[in-house]
């Protein structure tokens, strides 16, 4: 069966209250955030302190008067937090998450990637002279200046080292991997999972709020599938990334590049993605971890789903 997939659970009664609802939602979108929370020995006790500091924070955001006089009252009436507790988050603000920021690397690695300046003859991305000399040929100190000028090609070159994304050998640059993953670097990789869930989340929030597809938040749903097939699907969802990604990805630079031109109303962010998933059909099964070896999880006995 494919069909447009819609992630709400099945409501639990004939009539369930809107809360039930937003809650049913919630707690499918918390179930794999738990699993990293435990991996990472990640305590009860300091996910709620996190809970009641997002509560409050965004009450102070949403709340009419929660920025005024009257905020620890506004905030515990729309929170249900005790006064108290409002009082201490407020007075005590956390620290800022050490997440958030523009990666460099990424973006030169992505602009090798799909800008044909940086192109072999077969069209993929060519081991760059590490300095621009005098021939005409593109080198990485000119990838790195097209990313930013005011970080040294030397020191993007570093990190990317680091990262591994890339090799040198003598005096040619060469990247070593299909896609930007860095290998061994829990923060860099934790940065993507909070930019991206937080975008894919927040569009699909704002649509679920606003009453209409504002932004595109969308996918596809099939089920009753054997594990090769599901390895065939998961290299076309890959071929066809990349194929988005080698056609978006220069237009949306001649556009960044346009309207840094005018920092005035060069002050908006877009995020494009896309994601595959796959599990076996038993919810029960689905969250128990395969062996590193093992082929995809789609294993055990098939059943129906009706339609």
């Amino acid at each position: 069966m494919i069909v447009p997939d819609s992630s709400l659970p099945p409501a639990a009664s004939a009539d369930p209250k809107p809360e039930d609802l937003v809650l049913a939602a919630v707690a499918q979108i918390l179930r794999p955030l738990v699993g990293l929370l435990l991996a990472h020995d990640v305590k009860y006790g300091s996910l709620v302190e996190l809970t009641k500091r997002l509560m409050v924070e965004g009450a102070r955001e949403r709340v009419p008067g929660a920025g005024g006089e009257r905020a620890v009252s506004r905030v515990s009436v729309a929170t249900g937090i005790h006064r108290k507790e409002v009082k201490r988050l407020l007075e005590t603000p956390g620290e800022e998450a050490p997440l958030a920021g523009r990666s460099l690397a990424a973006e030169a690695f992505t602009r090798w990637v799909t800008d044909p300046r940086f192109h072999d003859d077969r069209g993929r991305p060519a081991p760059l002279p590490r300095q621009t000399g005098d021939a005409a040929a593109e080198s990485f100190e000119t990838l790195a200046r097209s990313v930013s000028r005011d970080v040294h090609p030397r020191t993007l070159l570093e990190e990317l080292l680091r990262l591994r994304m890339v090799s040198l050998v003598g005096e040619r640059v060469a990247i070593t991997t299909d896609a930007f993953v860095p290998a061994a670097e829990q923060g860099e990789i934790l940065r993507f999972l909070a930019d991206n869930l937080h975008d894919h989340v927040a569009a699909a929030v704002t649509n679920v709020e606003g009453g209409a597809d504002r932004f595109l938040e969308q996918a596809l749903f099939a089920d009753e599938l054997h594990p090769e097939s599901v390895v065939q699907i998961e290299r076309l969802a890959r071929q066809h990334w990349q194929r988005l990604l080698r056609e978006l990805t220069p237009q949306l630079q001649a556009m960044v590049d346009t309207d840094r031109a005018d920092p005035k109303t060069a002050d908006a962010r877009v995020r494009i993605g896309m994601y595959s998933y796959s599990a076996p059909m038993n919810p029960a099964r689905e969250h128990t971890p395969a062996p590193a070896s093992a082929a995809p999880p789609l294993r055990g006995r098939r059943r129906k789903t009706p339609e």
